[in-house]
C-alpha cells in the first residue's frame, strides 16, 4: 500500500501553527497533516537502503485484509489556514531516523547497520500489494 509518510519536525511544526491559530481565530476545525505524498513500502525501504548503503531483507505479502491501497493527506487547508509548509521529504525523514536510532538505541546500532533490521526478534520489513 501507498501511504502518506511525514517527518517528525514537520507534524510538530503544524501543531504549533495549529494552536496559534485556534488561539487566535478561536474556533474548531479539522484539518489534515501530511506531505501529500505517497510513498510505497518499497519505496521506503529503497531510501532506506540509500541512507545506509546496505541492502534491506524483506519479503512481499498478500495485503492485510481491510487494508486500502492508498492513503494520501489532503493538506491544502493546513497550507492555507495554518500557513504550514512542509520543509523534509523522505530522504531526511530516513537520514534522521537512522540519526535518532544511533543516538537513542546505542545497543541496537550494530546490529541494526548489519542486518537492517530495527526489532531485535529479527523481524523483516513486510511489503503488502
Amino acid at each position: 500500500g501507498v501511504r502518506d509518510y511525514i517527518h517528525v519536525e514537520d507534524l510538530a511544526k503544524a501543531h504549533i501553527n495549529c494552536l496559534n491559530f485556534l488561539s487566535n481565530k478561536i474556533k474548531n476545525e479539522t484539518i489534515n497533516l501530511g506531505t501529500g505524498i505517497g510513498y510505497s513500502v518499497l519505496e521506503i525501504i529503497n531510501e532506506f537502503e540509500k541512507t545506509i548503503k546496505a541492502k534491506v531483507p524483506f519479503t512481499i505479502k498478500p495485503r492485510r485484509f481491510g487494508d486500502v491501497g492508498e492513503l494520501v493527506a489532503d493538506n491544502k487547508k493546513a497550507f492555507n489556514l495554518l500557513e504550514w509548509k512542509i520543509n523534509n521529504g523522505l530522504q531526511e525523514i530516513c537520514e534522521d531516523t537512522i540519526r535518532w536510532i544511533k543516538l537513542n538505541n546505542q545497543d541496537e546500532v550494530s546490529y541494526y547497520e548489519k542486518s537492517i533490521n530495527y526489532r531485535r526478534n529479527r523481524s523483516r520489513w513486510f511489503l503488502s500489494v
